[in-house]
């Protein structure tokens, strides 16, 4: 059953998240479990898990290998100590150009 699968491989995901907790609550990245598909569905997410960072409430979207947990740290750590351009969904952009004066986007055919 393809729901019981992704269940399991959530919950994997899950428990390798969990091994990061305290070293991103340590750099002040308080990290949180939403299991609201509505919530998701508002940002534009119908394929869960997924992991976004938000910052000044503005969301950038992981798109690596959540199983490596090194990675996931590594990705959370540049995105709080450095200036990046964030990847959205089509609704977070329209929810960015809502609550922003400014917003450059770039599309792209190649990202």
């Amino acid at each position: 059953m393809a729901d019981d699968k992704d269940s399991k491989d959530d919950m994997k995901i899950l428990l390798e998240l969990e091994n990061i907790d305290d070293e991103c609550d340590s750099h002040g990245i308080v990290f949180v479990k939403i299991d609201d598909d509505q919530e998701a569905k508002e940002y534009g997410f119908e394929d869960l898990p997924v992991l976004v960072y938000f910052e000044n409430k503005i969301p950038s979207v992981y798109d690596g290998d959540m199983y490596v947990e090194e990675d996931v740290l590594k990705w959370l750590l540049e995105q709080k100590h450095s200036d990046t351009i964030e990847e959205v969904t089509d609704e977070m952009l329209v929810k960015l150009i809502g609550t922003h004066q400014y917003v450059c986007a770039y599309f792209s055919k190649f990202i």
